[in-house]
């Protein structure tokens, strides 16, 4: 899997189908990072990853890609939901990745420093985080600059009567 993804992200990232190219967010940012410095190279020959004996090439139409990519996105205010799976800290700053159901990435929270007790205590719960929404051009979500974190009941099974009791009322 870890051979078909490095054969085939450049390649797709450097056409623009950053969101179907199989790499996360980071790997993204890394193959922009390369790409910038294969155009700075003067002997022409760019950088290769060797992939199973054979070069794939790393030239400067990645990071021209990532960022024309990058221009459609924008910001709204808004909530996400989903399972809060990761707490670490970035540079100083505690971030945590947030899995919600409809996108198969997680999606990285910036945490201000008000909220740090919030944080651990959620781990591994269904939370709702409020804040900055950052999205792609396409409307996935990307990241979000919490604003508040709040406790969502556990999914455990299908609901009681008395949970629907309201839904199944005739008029």
């Amino acid at each position: 899997m870890i051979h078909r993804i490095a054969e085939h992200a450049p390649g797709a990232v450097s056409r623009g189908d950053v969101r179907n190219s199989g790499v996360s967010e980071r790997a993204v940012g890394h193959l922009k990072a390369l790409s910038e410095l294969a155009g700075r190279r003067n002997d022409g020959r760019g950088i290769h990853l060797w992939v199973k004996g054979r070069p794939v090439s790393i030239g400067p139409g990645i990071a021209r890609a990532v960022r024309e990519d990058m221009k459609g996105n924008y910001y709204d205010y808004g909530v996400l939901e989903g399972r809060l799976r990761q707490i670490r800290d970035a540079s100083g700053s505690i971030r945590i990745a947030v899995n919600d159901l409809p996108y198969p990435k997680s999606i990285n929270c910036a945490v201000p420093e008000d909220l740090l007790e919030t944080a651990p205590q959620s781990f591994r719960k269904r939370v709702e985080v409020e804040g900055r929404i950052h999205y792609r051009k396409d409307g996935t979500p990307i990241g979000i600059e919490v604003e508040s974190i709040g406790k969502l009941p556990e999914d455990d099974g299908p609901p009681s009567a008395d949970d629907v009791r309201g839904i199944m009322a005739g008029p």
